[in-house]
């Protein structure tokens, strides 16, 4: 029997709400306007809306699933219940690089905001110094106790909506309805990657199912944190859409859009406060993905997938400490070697590959039978169905580049795998 301190059972139905609209909500919606208009065009809203319908769908799906574990792991676990230890194995895989590789592109993200108030802040040594400090510090506030992490998140939750709110609020009565006309229709490549950049944009509420364990009541606060979580960024992610593309000529010619649109219509002081609330949104979702995916590799260290040193708890913190010094200093690698564009774009698809396998779950524990869940998707199976077809779709019309890079990562992961099988016989 293991005498392993368990995790603290700390987080509250409020904690798991932050965590999901931190998840989402972040460097993300600053950057993405820019971006999504230099792919669509005018049918930007168009890929906003199919975009955030698709997100939907999956995420129902996981608020039925995620109810029923109080274990963390999220869609590792869900998977290997489903399919099996290779498949649980390969979409872990597959959700960690999606996580890491969001946690190391928003840090890019904030690096290029910080660039608007000191244009030193974007190269060499600077950012160097201030991915360090991002990463470092969330690293060791998360190590000190998940409730010192819950707390960092519900303060940065609630700092970073206010200079959102301003930004929408002001720019409404500056838009430009024919700026928001959408014109000729881009190439369906074009729309296609734009959608699958956006999946990154909406996606992140699934980070808020991992930490299970360490929830009060995971049967209710999932799918509460779930739906409201959806609700909230929907509301917030249109309106600062529509005030983007109606208040800025060229949005997709801007690397800092909510910022260059904001000094248009609230002067240099407005660009400078919504460049700080993209500096603390940014630090929100990072402070979530840092408490969030650490119990993902505890999770698969548990199931003896990783090292077993990863699912170590610290006997004072009770939190899996190893794994997430072992994640900032990996997400420091990639934050400095890499892009926001790219990094996002292989996190989009490592993403949608989750997301499938756990609305595939869905319906093979409803045929299994047993267990129970607070909430139950309606519609038998059209909308598990529906979403898996979605996202193979999105998945097929995107870049040879990026497919190639997906199937590099699911090389990689079965080599590592059958590595692990392969000392676990000699163990035995």
């Amino acid at each position: 029997m293991s005498t392993r301190p368990a995790l603290a059972r700390a987080l509250t139905t409020w904690d798991v709400v932050a965590i999901g609209v931190n998840g989402v909500i972040g460097g993300g919606i600053f950057l993405a306007p820019a971006t999504v208009a230099r792919l669509a065009g005018g049918w930007s809203t168009a890929v906003y809306l199919f975009s955030g319908a698709l997100v939907a769908l999956i995420a129902l799906c996981f608020a039925e699933v995620g109810g029923r574990f109080g274990r963390s792991g999220g869609p590792f676990l869900y998977a290997q219940e489903a399919f099996g230890p290779f498949t649980g194995f390969q979409i872990g895989w597959f959700t960690w690089i999606a996580r890491i590789t969001s946690l190391a592109s928003l840090a890019n993200g904030l690096v290029t905001y910080a660039g608007y108030l000191a244009p030193e802040a974007g190269s060499g040594i600077p950012r160097v110094a201030i991915l360090a400090l991002l990463l470092g510090g969330l690293s060791l506030i998360n190590i000190l106790g998940v409730a010192w992490g819950a707390w960092a998140i519900d303060v940065l939750t609630i700092v970073k909506m206010a200079p959102l709110a301003l930004f929408v609020l002001a720019g409404i009565a500056h838009i430009e309805p024919a700026r928001l006309s959408p014109g000729a229709a881009p190439d369906l490549s074009k729309l296609a990657e734009a959608a699958l950049f956006m999946i990154y944009v909406f996606g992140g509420f699934e980070v808020l199912v991992f930490p299970a364990e360490e929830m009060i009541d995971h049967r209710r606060a999932v799918p509460r944190a779930i739906f409201v979580t959806l609700g909230v960024v929907a509301l917030v992610y249109l309106s600062i859409h529509v005030v983007a593309m109606g208040t800025l000529a060229d949005l997709g010619a801007t690397s800092t859009p909510l910022s260059t649109a904001a000094q248009g219509f609230l002067g240099s002081a407005g660009g400078i406060l919504i460049t700080i609330g993209a500096l603390l949104s940014i630090c929100g979702t990072e402070s979530g993905l840092m408490l969030t995916t650490p119990r993902l590799i505890y999770a698969m260290a548990d199931h003896g997938h990783l090292p077993a040193s990863l699912c170590r708890v610290h006997p004072r913190w009770r939190t899996p400490h190893i794994a997430i010094a072992a994640q900032g200093a990996l997400a420091l690698g990639l934050a400095t070697a890499g892009s926001f564009e790219e990094l996002a774009k292989l996190s989009a698809i490592a993403r949608i590959v989750s997301y499938a396998a756990t609305c595939l779950a869905l319906l093979v524990f409803r045929a299994r039978g047993g267990g129970s869940a607070s909430f139950t998707v309606p519609g038998g199976p059209v909308i598990p169905v529906a979403a898996v077809l979605l996202c193979a779709g999105l998945v097929a019309t995107s870049s040879a580049r990026h497919l190639a890079l997906g199937a590099a990562a699911l090389a990689v992961g079965t080599l590592f795998y059958l590595l692990r099988l392969r000392q676990a016989s000699k163990a035995h």
